[in-house]
């Protein structure tokens, strides 16, 4: 049976359901299960899930559950060579986000940013299930929003240095050499650096010759920028603060979830996924990613200074150029082949996708000189 049919069981939303709305003896009327429409792609996730109904007396009530499974559960563990097993297992630990929920992070982040409440969260064998507060995202991402995210993003680094995250949290570094010498130097780069790839006509459509040729570059300096982020200062990152996982409650605070990477990361690291999110998800504009990438370094900055953290301009840049540039821009000309897109599709994703990743490569060669 899969975690959704033992774990998501009616007797135990029954008793969530008390525990969230603090009525002991609350009667359930209704239940009903929904699985979100957000695409996983955390190997550690095995499923996500809105849950809500009413109560006897009317009262109607919503949960959000995130069912966590080991990264060794995924199908794509598969696709893993053997001998990268163990190295993905320890920076894809699925007992990161539990970990977070469970800690005194919630009480110490800036006004303005919150964390969801957590109900319960159960271990039930190779599963465990986070058991959400709802949240209803009232988020309009115009630059005001990408600014006001960026400033609270470095409020919260700047307040959690490296020292007191590992003191308080518990939280480890997340070395981004495991992804660059694994999934992307056995996968993703012989595919980029492939003629046969750059002699498809919709690419060429939106990538041309210098595109391709400083994305060279920028893989022939991945170790150097990997040596470069781990001698950077860090501190507490949310490790993807995509747009899709930073909501505005009505109440106007900005929600931060999915913790499933929370680390001790290069400041500025958290600025690689915020640029880039709604762009890899297809909500935003191949135009809009330079105004986006103008304001958010500043405003990170702003954020430090406001928790009076004294780190160089040079060093969160570094953090937010390395982050970009490894984590989206070298896979930037390949499309998931299961979105099945025509032509006109495809080519609209490809641009989207380079737009972020000319910004990515631009900061990182000039990072590396």
């Amino acid at each position: 049976m899969t975690a959704t049919t033992t774990q998501l069981d009616h007797a135990r939303i029954r008793e969530v359901v008390r525990l969230a709305l603090d009525r002991p003896d609350a009667e359930v009327a209704s239940i009903e299960v929904a699985p979100s429409a957000h695409v996983v792609d955390n190997m550690t996730t095995e499923s996500l899930h809105h849950v809500s109904g009413t109560l006897v007396d009317g009262t109607p009530w919503r949960l959000f559950a995130k069912v966590l499974q080991p990264a060794s559960a995924s199908p794509v563990m598969a696709f893993v060579p053997p001998d990268h097993h163990a190295s993905l297992m320890a920076n894809l630990n699925w007992l990161d986000e539990p970990r977070v929920y469970r800690s005194d992070l919630r009480h110490d982040v800036p006004d303005g940013l919150t964390m969801p409440e957590v109900h319960a969260i159960d271990e039930v064998g190779d599963r465990i299930v986070l058991w959400l507060e709802h949240i209803d995202d009232t988020a309009t991402w115009d630059l005001s929003q990408y600014t006001d995210a960026a400033h609270l993003l470095g409020r919260l680094s700047g307040r959690w240095p490296e020292e007191r995250v590992g003191r308080e949290l518990g939280i480890e570094r997340r070395d981004l050499g495991y992804l660059f010498f694994g999934k992307l130097s056995m996968v993703d780069i012989p595919l980029v650096t492939d003629d046969e790839l750059w002699r498809d006509p919709v690419l060429r459509s939106v990538a041309d010759d210098g595109f391709r040729e400083d994305l060279q570059r920028l893989i022939e300096l991945g170790p150097v920028l990997i040596g470069m982020e781990a001698r950077l200062p860090h501190g507490l990152c949310h490790g993807d603060a995509t747009p899709h996982n930073l909501l505005r409650d009505p109440a106007g605070d900005l929600v931060a979830v999915d913790w499933s990477y929370g680390c001790r990361g290069p400041y500025g690291s958290d600025l690689g996924q915020l640029v880039a999110g709604r762009f890899d998800a297809g909500d935003a504009d191949p135009a809009d990613a330079p105004r986006i990438a103008a304001v958010v370094l500043d405003a990170y900055l702003d954020g430090l200074a406001a928790e009076r953290a004294e780190v160089d301009r040079a060093a969160v840049e570094a953090g937010w150029a390395i982050h970009l540039a490894i984590r989206s821009a070298i896979s930037a000309p390949l499309v998931d082949p299961r979105e099945d897109l025509d032509d006109e599709a495809r080519a609209a994703a490809l641009a989207r996708r380079i737009a972020v990743a000319r910004i990515g490569i631009d900061l990182a060669l000039a990072c590396a000189g």
